[in-house]
């Protein structure tokens, strides 16, 4: 599990899915007094050494309400290819707008 943002993001183990997909579940939980829009940048690694390949995704949310959680997910493609071994999320950047950056 992979965390950021002071544990408003969460990143749990990923799932592999028919047709060379992984699915990488998130939680997000606005931990504010007003709703805002979360951008969470995260990094997918197999394998070790020089046999590692990685993939950047990014997992947005809509307007979150203060003190609400959301589950969202993240698919990716053509896994099976990748190299045996560890998988390793890495959240590598949360951006986070409230009503009021968006407005100003």
């Amino acid at each position: 599990m992979a965390t950021a943002e002071h544990g408003e993001v969460l990143a749990y183990t990923p799932h592999r899915l028919p047709y060379k997909l992984l699915q990488v579940p998130f939680t997000i939980t606005n931990s504010d007094h007003e709703a805002a829009m979360y951008s969470v940048y995260f990094t997918v690694e197999f394998g070790d050494g020089a046999a590692r390949t990685s993939f950047r995704r990014v997992v947005t949310s809509g307007g979150l309400k203060p003190h609400r959680t959301m589950a969202t997910q993240a698919t990716i493609g053509g896994v099976s290819s990748q190299p045996p071994g560890a998988v390793r999320i890495t959240i590598t950047d949360v951006q986070k707008r409230s009503h009021s950056d968006v407005t100003s």
